[in-house]
């Protein structure tokens, strides 16, 4: 079928969760850091991670971690 089949989604403060179709969703709390400094490019950072983790065959879950 055609369409959409997963969702990564940042929840800010919240963490982030993956939503694949027809599974339950998986989700990870956020990781703070203790400064911040600047968050430009923190969006473009986590898709590449968790992209760099897929591409090195973790699982769904590993790759929602490490990113």
């Amino acid at each position: 079928m055609a369409g959409v089949k997963q969702v990564l989604v940042k929840l800010g403060s919240k963490g982030s969760a993956l939503f694949i179709e027809g599974e339950e969703p998986i989700q990870q709390p956020a990781i703070f850091a203790k400064t911040v400094i600047d968050t430009t490019g923190a969006g473009d950072t986590f898709t590449a991670a968790f992209a760099v983790a897929l591409v090195e065959g973790k699982s769904k879950k590993e790759c929602l971690r490490f990113a």
